[in-house]
């Protein structure tokens, strides 16, 4: 069986609540779990601002005519994906409104979980930055040591949902998860170079360089860093998958297979694009954890992620990255 006949009988008929549903992983989250003949409930920042305790009320009760339901509904899982979050410099610009606004989402839904949807199971978006930084990250390194003074903040925020989901679990015993995930690309991510991630920026800065034929384009670093990249479709089905995990975190990246330098990054899309430039490295500006990837062991011993189906190549999520923003 493919992962999509897997999934689809996990998933067909289910009421799913996604927070986060008009984000680049939400969006691409529901679109999926409507192939799969789920019930979806895409909950965006325009529809519910999840900071207001009385509007998360009004996500989670069981009457919510504004979201198109018009009978008690109860969900069969909470994907938990909402949070105020940015890449490259915008996690240090912003601490305390991380801090203020991700604490009040976080306590906010994991309390409405427990007085109206507690027989749903939720599962949270964990990411690395709740990791100490250590170049391979195993589950048993959670709350083990520092977090990178980098992210240090935002981490901190992550480490609270995956606390709050073990705490409730724990006293009113419901069911979830924390899945961690690899850092995403592909169709539909953020461009804004304020606060996109490292393959959306190196993108939209080669189709910039290459349309203006620019003499070079600047790399943040000396390009040795390295990161763990997953095309986005791969990460629904990874998260999906992990859903009932009975763990309190689990990774589910694309571990080694996606592991690689900045340098060849962005020598790829410098291929791709066509660009005939040079490369300049700038080791001054931000640069964050020099190295960092998810030992996702766990999750291919007991849910098959990565078994039954290859992930998706970097050529080829490079070239439905670019293109699709090509088009826009």
């Amino acid at each position: 069986m493919s992962y999509e006949e897997i999934l689809r009988e996990k998933y067909k008929g289910k009421i799913c609540l996604v927070t986060g549903g008009s984000g680049f992983l939400g969006s691409h989250l529901c679109s999926y779990l409507k192939k799969l003949g789920a019930i979806v409930l895409q909950v965006g920042s325009k529809r519910a601002d999840l900071c207001i305790e009385k509007q998360v009320k009004n996500v989670f009760d069981y009457y919510a005519p504004f979201l198109g339901i018009y009978v008690p509904t109860k969900f069969d899982y909470i994907f938990h994906l909402a949070a105020f979050q940015g890449a490259g410099e915008f996690t240090l610009k912003y601490p305390a409104e991380q801090f203020h606004k991700n604490c009040l989402i976080h306590t906010n839904v994991l309390e409405a979980w427990k007085k109206y949807q507690p027989q749903a199971r939720f599962v949270a978006m964990g990411s690395t930055c709740q990791y100490p930084a250590k170049d391979i990250l195993y589950e048993e390194d959670y709350m083990s040591g520092p977090l990178h003074p980098s992210v240090e903040t935002y981490g901190l925020t992550r480490c609270v949902l995956t606390q709050g989901v073990k705490a409730y679990k724990q006293q009113h015993g419901l069911k979830g998860t924390t899945t961690v995930l690899a850092t995403l690309y592909g169709p539909g991510d953020s461009f804004d170079l304020s606060k996109s991630h490292v393959v959306s920026s190196l993108i939209r800065k080669f189709v910039e360089a290459h349309k203006n034929h620019s003499p070079e384009v600047e790399i943040w670093g000396d390009g040795t860093q390295m990161r763990e990249l997953i095309f986005v479709e791969d990460q629904v089905i990874g998260i999906l998958l992990c859903a009932d995990s009975d763990r309190d975190i689990i990774n589910v990246g694309s571990g080694e297979f996606g592991e690689i330098t900045i340098r060849h990054l962005a020598e790829v899309i410098k291929e791709l694009i066509g660009f005939e430039g040079k490369l300049q490295y700038n080791s001054e500006r931000f640069v964050g954890v020099l190295r960092k990837r998810l030992n996702i062991d766990k999750a291919i011993a007991e849910h098959q992620w990565t078994h039954i189906e290859p992930m998706t190549s970097l050529r080829d999520g490079l070239q439905k990255t670019i293109e699709w923003y090509q088009n826009q």
